[in-house]
């Protein structure tokens, strides 16, 4: 067992969260990993880039594969969609240390967070009134 605080803190937090939250979790980390993608370009540090690109890359493809079609029908096709450009995004920044390819997929992540604070806000708006 971690006798570090923080990690058994995560650990937690991430055991305990709702599906949602965990969604939200992954997009957060993802452009965290982005930031620190651009800021390896930046700095010339491509090791660091490489790692970051790496993790985002990884964390898309767990949400590609979170993605139930059943229930999510059409949304969750388009989320797909919108994973796969990513992920051909983050390639392709990567190999040519395009900053713009990174920023281009952290905005629309940024645009996705923002939509599912705002529907899991609406949720719980309406388990309150219920």
């Amino acid at each position: 067992m971690s006798k570090n605080p923080i990690s058994q803190y995560q650990r937690t937090a991430v055991t305990t969260a709702s599906r949602e939250q965990l969604v939200i979790m992954l997009y957060e980390a993802c452009i965290k990993n982005l930031n620190k993608a651009i800021e390896g370009v930046h700095s010339k540090d491509l090791a660091a880039k490489g790692v970051a690109v790496g993790k985002a890359h990884d964390i898309l493809n767990e949400l590609t594969n979170s993605l139930n079609h059943d229930v999510g029908g059409e949304i969750s096709k388009n989320l797909e969609g919108l994973y796969s450009f990513f992920i051909r995004e983050l390639i392709d920044g990567n190999l040519k240390n395009d900053t713009h390819k990174f920023e281009t997929v952290k905005k629309m992540l940024e645009d996705l967070l923002s939509g599912w604070r705002q529907a899991i806000a609406s949720l719980q708006a309406q388990k309150a009134k219920s």
